[in-house]
């Protein structure tokens, strides 16, 4: 849009620059009163009219701009309003030269280029209209493209937009570390307290004061480690109940409470059958643990990259 306001602008100053050298129009004058002046030499047409033309350059321009296949109906319709043509019905490049006779006949209708020779004074008038009208709207405020505040309103909404993804990003990236975190957290405090626990049945299965502060204090951190672990909802209620629920509340006992025969110590193949059913607790314990931790993971990333999901469970 802004190049044919230019082109257009640049065509005008083109018309004036003719229009006021003082050579070029005193050139043309002459010839004009040279060819005048002969007679039967007038500048007739096909049509009778005896326009002669304001000079070549004009007519160059004029000729090339208002006659080109895209402008044709813009000139009919401004001939139209200008009021030195009609508008032929169901034709819109097809007019009659005003004023048109009183039954016009098919031979009086005429093309845009046919009406131009006859009438070049009336097509002059019309062509200088179009192109100065094309110059205005092409320079009108917003016609040549975006105002200056469109352009920062834009600018500033693309800030804004950018500035949020940002955020979110970052958010989200933060979430995801914080998660990791936890999950290690949780993994370490879950292998510490394996290992304890297993350490403490196999003391326990062969002697009678095996220690129990070191699974004490794991087992602890354990359950701290569940009941800060950030999830919600369902998870959430089953984090609380694996932390209170964890085997090896209490140390072992090696007796025998309220039998028929009273308290009594445990026989070794019945300290083996107590220690087997402990360890099965314990792999229970630590499969919920990490089923939790993978299952928690695995809905953060889908969350967070939908249809994305992690390589082994773990981002």
């Amino acid at each position: 849009m802004w190049l044919r306001g230019w082109a257009l602008l640049w065509c005008l100053g083109a018309l004036l620059l003719l229009s006021a050298s003082p050579s070029v129009g005193d050139a043309l004058a002459v010839g004009e009163r040279d060819v005048t002046a002969v007679p039967g030499l007038t500048a007739a047409t096909p049509g009778g009219n005896t326009d002669t033309g304001k000079g070549a350059g004009a007519d160059d321009v004029h000729t090339v701009y208002c006659l080109a296949k895209e402008r044709r109906k813009a000139v009919v319709d401004a001939a139209v309003r200008l009021g030195v043509a009609t508008k032929a019905k169901g034709k819109p490049e097809r007019l009659l030269p005003s004023p048109p006779g009183p039954s016009p006949k098919a031979s009086d209708f005429r093309t845009v280029e046919e009406w131009a020779e006859e009438r070049r004074d009336s097509f002059r008038r019309v062509c200088a209209a179009v192109m100065e009208a094309d110059a205005n709207a092409s320079s009108e405020p917003g016609a040549s493209g975006p105002s200056l505040l469109e352009t920062l309103v834009a600018g500033a909404l693309l800030a804004v937009l950018g500035a949020g993804l940002t955020l979110l990003g970052g958010a989200s990236e933060r979430s995801s570390a914080r998660r990791r975190a936890q999950a290690d957290e949780l993994d370490g405090a879950t292998i510490r307290f394996a290992l304890a626990a297993e350490g403490y049945l196999s003391v326990w299965e062969g002697e009678r004061d095996a220690s129990y502060s070191e699974l004490d204090s794991t087992r602890s951190e354990l359950v701290v480690a569940l009941r800060r672990f950030g999830v919600a909802g369902s998870q959430r209620v089953e984090a609380l109940a694996l932390a209170g629920s964890l085997p090896f509340g209490e140390p072992l006992s090696d007796q025998t409470v309220g039998g028929p025969q009273g308290n009594r110590l445990l026989k070794e193949h019945e300290k083996q059958a107590e220690a087997n059913r402990q360890r099965t607790l314990l792999q229970s314990a630590l499969s919920d643990v990490e089923r939790l931790v993978s299952t928690s993971l695995l809905r953060h990333v889908r969350r967070v990259l939908p249809g994305r999901a992690p390589r082994g469970g773990r981002v």
